[in-house]
C-alpha cells in the first residue's frame, strides 16, 4: 500500500509534463536534415473565399476542381510532396504538370489563365517560407512555360506557411504544395 502513493504521483507527472509539452513545433531552418514525406492527399485551407478543391493522388500539386472537369485529368498515382526545404518538381508532378499544360494550350482551356499558389509547412521563419512557396510556384510556372503555355497567362504568388494546418509530418507534407486554379 505505501507505493500506491509514489505510483499515483508519478502518472500524474507524466501526464502533466506531456499536457505541458509546446504548442508549436520549433522552428527550423533551411539547412537542416530534409525530412521524408509520406503524405498522400493535398488539402485545401478551409476558408470562406477558398475554392473548392478535391486534389487529385498527386499531392505536391492541388488541382482546382474545374481544371479537372474541364482537361479531364488522369489520376497521376502517388508520388510525394515537395521535400522539406525544397522547390524541386518531380516526374510524376511533371507528368501532371504535362496534362495541364496540354489542356491549356490547345484543349478545352485554351488561352485561359492560372494562377499558382505556392505554399510551406509551418516550421521555419515567416520569411523564408514566404520565399520558398514563391520558389515553388517559380518551379510550376518554369516547367509549365517549357511545356508551351505562355508566361502572360500564368500569375503565381506565395501564401507561405499562413493557411499550413499541418502538426505532424503528414500534415506538414499537405501544406508542402502549389495550388492551381483558373484565373477569373
Amino acid at each position: 500500500m505505501k507505493r500506491a502513493p509514489w505510483f499515483i504521483c508519478a502518472i500524474s507527472l507524466s501526464f502533466g509534463l506531456l499536457a505541458c509539452g509546446p504548442d508549436k513545433p520549433a522552428s527550423t531552418t533551411p539547412n537542416e536534415v530534409k525530412a521524408n514525406p509520406t503524405a498522400t492527399i493535398a488539402a485545401a485551407p478551409k476558408d470562406a473565399g477558398a475554392v473548392a478543391f478535391k486534389p487529385l493522388k498527386d499531392p505536391a500539386l492541388n488541382v482546382s476542381d474545374d481544371i479537372q472537369r474541364a482537361c479531364n485529368l488522369q489520376d497521376p498515382g502517388l508520388s510525394p510532396k515537395f521535400d522539406y526545404d525544397s522547390a524541386d518538381v518531380s516526374e510524376a508532378e511533371k507528368n501532371l504538370l504535362g496534362q495541364i499544360a496540354k489542356c491549356l494550350t490547345v484543349g478545352p482551356l485554351k488561352g485561359k489563365s492560372v494562377m499558382l499558389t505556392g505554399r510551406a509547412d509551418v516550421r521555419g521563419e515567416q520569411e523564408y517560407n514566404m520565399s520558398l512557396g514563391h520558389n515553388r510556384a517559380q518551379r510550376v510556372r518554369g516547367y509549365l512555360s517549357t511545356q508551351g503555355v505562355g508566361e502572360d497567362k500564368m500569375f503565381e504568388t506565395s501564401r507561405g506557411a499562413l493557411d499550413a494546418v499541418g502538426a505532424d509530418e503528414m500534415g506538414y507534407a499537405k501544406d508542402r504544395r502549389v495550388d492551381i486554379e483558373l484565373r477569373k
